[in-house]
């Protein structure tokens, strides 16, 4: 285990799966922290790739990952204005 500094200061600015992975491991380390109080939706989801999910399945987490993700189908491209513009085959 590394040595703790308790002067450290660290801040984890979002909760996409690189934050949640840092904080997973700053937990396992022995580190405590404050989170936010207040949780904003911002989006309809996080897409997690494929270098992600070798991540949590390392960490033993991806039998929870499979119990509550829906898997990818397709993925598809829009422009700024919202018109389709190309999509992707997924599984």
């Amino acid at each position: 285990m590394p040595q703790i500094d308790p002067s450290l200061s660290i801040t984890i600015i979002g909760g996409g799966i690189g934050g949640l992975v840092l904080a997973l491991q700053l937990h396992f380390d022995g580190y405590t922290f404050d989170s936010s109080r207040e949780l904003k939706a911002i989006g309809k989801g996080i897409n997690l790739q494929p270098s992600a999910i070798l991540v949590l399945r390392n960490l033993g987490l991806l039998p929870a990952l499979e119990a509550i993700g829906v898997k990818t189908s397709e993925l598809r491209y829009y422009n700024k204005y919202g018109q389709y513009v190309v999509s992707e085959a997924r599984g």
